[in-house]
């Protein structure tokens, strides 16, 4: 019989039957040799990567939104958060962490020369200072408690003419918004810095917006995904996945108006105010390409150094470098 041309009952012919069911016992074999199952390969595509970001701030939701919705599982990434996390940018530098959202300690710490860079725009310019009805104006802030003492925040006094080192006493808490604001509202602090959507949760309490920042520094980076100049020269593959998740992420909720209420009053017990405070902030200050101005950032890194009290002459490039962002953006068109 020539079984080149013979068939087999359903009609295949019986050579190339016999060289697929060769195939896969071979690949069975393989399979068992390694200990493999179909879970185990599902589970070896993703790759644990840590973030930090706090769980109850807007502008850093974007990567509890990208795990929820399954965008890093996408790119093969096990996202890990670690919410709250003390000195978010110590652990950075440490290696207890890989990437980093809270922007504005970032840049404070690479203006400083730690090598670190900010490699997305994740949300802008929206940092405020909120107060009690005795602070009305930034001249009513000397000789009141302010809680959250950014760089940024100490240029816009100084312009105003407080000086920060002096008329005004810094105090410390690694609290949520919400626990900030009631320590306003109980008279232990008298102002507090603070991210949305702080806004409408001070308005609740009786406080209210005495400034923000965007004000004199326009499209300064607030949250962002910043990582160690080691990862970005040793982990590109990693680093573009993580920016193509988290662009994922910002284009989803800024489509999704009623999602993200839903999520803000979920996860982070808002009110509708304030939960239609937060996705005002997403369509106002999350770039849906990641990116900022150059005159923004060198904006920001002159208020950054005008806090710290810095005279060194900094290039952009020390605190910032979206030539990754670039590459994924590209490949995105």
């Amino acid at each position: 019989m020539n079984t080149a041309t013979s068939s087999n009952p359903n009609g295949l012919p019986l050579r190339r039957k016999l060289v697929m069911q060769s195939l896969v016992l071979m690949m069975a074999g393989a399979a068992a040799c390694a200990g493999w199952s179909s879970g185990a390969l599902a589970q070896a595509k993703l790759e644990a990567v840590t973030v930090s970001a706090n769980r109850t701030s807007v502008n850093h939701i974007y990567a509890y939104w990208g795990k929820e919705h399954g965008f890093f599982a996408k790119y093969g990434i096990d996202i890990q958060i670690i919410d709250n996390v003390a000195d978010p940018v110590a652990a950075l530098a440490g290696g207890q962490i890989q990437f980093i959202s809270s922007g504005v300690q970032l840049q404070q710490a690479a203006a400083r020369g730690v090598p670190l860079k900010t490699i997305m725009v994740t949300a802008k310019d929206n940092l405020g200072v909120y107060a009690g009805p005795a602070v009305k104006t930034i001249q009513d802030l000397r000789s009141k408690r302010v809680i959250a003492p950014y760089d940024s925040v100490k240029d816009v006094l100084r312009r105003n003419g407080v000086d920060p080192d002096k008329d005004v006493t810094w105090v410390v808490s690694r609290g949520a918004p919400q626990v900030n604001l009631e320590l306003v509202r109980r008279g232990q602090a008298d102002a507090f810095a603070s991210f949305p959507a702080s806004r409408t949760l001070a308005e609740e309490l009786g406080l209210h917006e005495v400034f923000t920042v965007a004000k004199y520094i326009p499209g300064s980076p607030a949250a962002v995904v910043g990582t160690t100049d080691k990862i970005i020269a040793e982990r590109a593959p990693l680093v573009a996945n993580v920016l193509r998740a988290s662009l994922d992420a910002i284009q989803s909720m800024r489509s999704d108006r009623e999602g993200v209420y839903e999520y803000t009053k979920r996860v982070m017990n808002y009110s509708r105010g304030a939960s239609e405070e937060a996705y005002e902030v997403v369509l106002r200050d999350m770039p849906a390409d990641g990116l900022t101005s150059d005159e923004a950032l060198r904006a920001t890194l002159e208020s950054v150094k005008k806090g710290q009290g810095n005279t060194q002459n900094i290039p952009i490039s020390q605190v910032w470098n979206f030539g990754p962002l670039r590459e994924v953006l590209k490949s995105r068109k």
